[in-house]
């Protein structure tokens, strides 16, 4: 029987089960996405730093807010798999980062006074990002395109995870992390304290942390396919000799 790899989503994008064909790839999706209709900003940004795929999307959904990218080439994406989604829309020149808020920070000019950036993003993005900018002078304009409304928890979950443990788990998000371990019962929430856990960056990482679980490991780069390959190596070392 195949281990199982538990996966916590809580974006749009699904995780393939073709991706990990060594598991029972178990995904549960934590949250529902709400677009949001904020004001499109006036005037001309000297940068336009992309935090999620799915601010893409709704940004470039709407030609008043796409509007304000034309003729644009210094466009940055918070990591690789927001870049690809840029690329796909055209945008070839696009930066990427690591994949985190800092790592998007470190990817740019230490001394950004003046600088207007436009930060099209979820409404659960911390402040790191923005506090970060503004620190080096930078007038930051948020633009927030969605929220994240939580999935009801399905009864069934605990005694899943009781009945056939998973190998190693995979949260998305912070959000995604939270959902679990804030509504977990007490013997699903114990069993993954112990069990591996894959996070794409540091701040989901730090949420597992807080909550207990023991061994966390960051994917990198932080995308999917990676994760998987990390999973892999997590589950064979877990396994008996």
């Amino acid at each position: 029987m195949k281990p199982r790899l538990l996966v916590l989503r809580s974006g749009e994008g699904a995780f393939s089960a073709d991706l990990a064909p060594e598991f029972d790839v178990m995904e549960k999706r934590t949250h529902d996405l709400e677009s949001l209709a904020p004001e499109a900003p006036a005037g001309r940004f000297d940068l336009v730093l992309f935090t999620s795929a799915a601010a893409v999307a709704r940004f470039l959904a709407r030609e008043d807010l796409s509007a304000l990218l034309s003729g644009w080439t210094d466009v940055h994406a918070v990591g690789p798999a927001t870049a690809e989604v840029l690329r796909r829309r055209g945008f070839s020149t696009v930066r990427e980062a690591g994949g985190s808020a800092r790592s998007l920070l470190e990817s740019l000019p230490t001394q950004l006074g003046g600088a207007r950036v436009l930060l099209p993003r979820g409404e659960d993005a911390d402040d790191e990002l923005p506090r970060g900018l503004a620190a080096r002078g930078a007038q930051v304009v948020p633009v927030t395109l969605y929220r994240k409304t939580p999935v009801p928890r399905e009864a069934a979950l605990d005694e899943e995870i009781a009945i056939r443990p998973p190998a190693v788990f995979f949260a998305t998000s912070p959000s995604a992390a939270r959902w679990f371990f804030e509504s977990a019962a007490p013997g699903s929430a114990r069993r993954l304290l112990g069990t591996p856990a894959i996070a794409l960056g540091e701040p989901t990482e730090a949420a597992l942390l807080s909550y207990g679980v023991k061994r966390v490991e960051i994917a990198r780069p932080p995308t999917f396919p990676a994760a998987a390959r990390l999973a892999a190596r997590l589950a064979a070392a877990g396994s008996p000799a």
